[in-house]
């Protein structure tokens, strides 16, 4: 029998007769064992979250297996009972922790593992040939309960959601949900967006933006002209008129911008007070002044390191890289366009966000 079937199983016999069903399935050995086996219960974070464990007479694992999930108690710091049970149906007639040790195994019980640090995002170590990671969590481009997953230790690129059937990115996920939050009436802003792509955050604000302009910089187009409904522009002498944006969009684009000091001072002229360029580019840690990489002037390009090309949509020559940036970029925007700059690093499992490369600016003109 498939484990979705000993669910449903389960949950027929709960909906029958609840009493018996709950008292049945939490006292179980079997699922204690197992619980215990896999170390999904910290036993001192436990104890010192919830202290009337002591007078229980019980192991924390048994506590949580027998009371903790009914109670909504968690049984580490990173895994959510409460956001668990509300990915699905009938998960409480064989409780959280054991539902999601059934599933993440796949079919039948996993044998005992010995104890590990428990963590609610599964993950084998990148030595391994076989590298699986899986979270259950919330995607704040589809908006759905979703399992991110990625088989490969590089979650810039491989870090993919099943409600966006493969399409998004941890730094479009950092993008959205830094949207949702800093502007949740987003869909009624106008937003000007810089090299959209197809997939994720561009396709979500394309699909719902009440005014979304989307432009391309494409090679030998007059700007200001529109090709397949995308407007030709240049970031560094843009052609809309001030104040006409509350939002300009941008993701991986400022690396590669020649100018970055007139591109910010564009970006701000066409935003209205209170309005924000929100955008990633590459961070890198422990770089405290920015550098620049490459030079595009009249004779072409003059390469100051190695050079470094990424992909471009709209050119096979791909997209230069002119600047790494480090931490102090915050204090350049603000000379360059007096835009105050606040920065996100991401790490956050629940929304698929970790991994290299994770900042979302979001500059504001005030």
């Amino acid at each position: 029998m498939t484990w979705m079937g000993l669910m449903l199983r389960r949950v027929g016999h709960f909906l029958g007769s609840p009493r018996r069903a709950i008292r049945d399935r939490l006292r179980a050995r079997e699922d204690v064992r197992l619980v215990e086996g896999a170390g999904l219960v910290d036993d001192d974070w436990y104890r010192r979250t919830y202290p009337d464990v002591a007078s229980a007479g019980m192991t924390p694992s048994e506590h949580y297996v027998r009371y903790g999930f009914r109670e909504g108690r968690d049984p580490n710091p990173t895994f959510s009972t409460r956001e668990y049970l509300r990915l699905g149906t009938g998960e409480i007639a064989v409780h959280a922790a054991v539902h999601y040790l059934l599933h993440r195994a796949g079919a039948s019980r996993p044998a005992p593992a010995p104890p590990t640090r428990p963590a609610r995002a599964s993950v084998t170590p990148t030595s391994s040939p076989g590298f699986r990671y899986e979270h259950f969590g919330r995607c704040p481009i589809c908006e759905k309960s979703v399992r991110f997953r990625a088989t490969d230790p590089w979650y810039r690129e491989h870090l993919f959601c099943d409600g966006c059937r493969d399409s998004s990115t941890p730094r479009e996920r950092a993008l959205m949900h830094t949207i949702r939050v800093f502007f949740p009436e987003w869909r009624s802003l106008s937003i000007h967006e810089s090299s959209p792509i197809e997939r994720g955050a561009s396709a979500m604000l394309r699909q719902h933006c009440r005014s979304y302009t989307a432009t391309q910089l494409y090679p030998g187009m007059v700007t200001g002209t529109t090709r397949d409904g995308i407007r030709c522009e240049d970031l560094e002498k843009l052609t809309f008129s001030d104040e006409c944006f509350d939002l300009t969009v941008s993701q991986d684009v400022m690396e590669h911008v020649n100018r970055p000091d007139l591109a910010h001072r564009e970006i701000a002229r066409t935003l209205r007070p209170g309005g924000a360029h929100v955008f990633t580019a590459p961070t890198y840690k422990g770089l405290v002044t920015s550098f620049r990489r490459a030079f595009v002037g009249p004779d072409g390009v003059e390469h100051l390191h190695e050079p470094e090309y990424h992909g471009n949509p709209v050119d096979p020559r791909g997209a230069l890289v002119t600047f790494h940036y480090g931490y102090d970029l915050p204090e350049r925007i603000h000379e360059w366009s007096g835009l105050h700059t606040t920065v996100l690093r991401f790490h956050d499992h629940h929304i698929g966000a970790i991994g290299d490369f994770t900042e979302v600016y979001v500059s504001r003109k005030v």
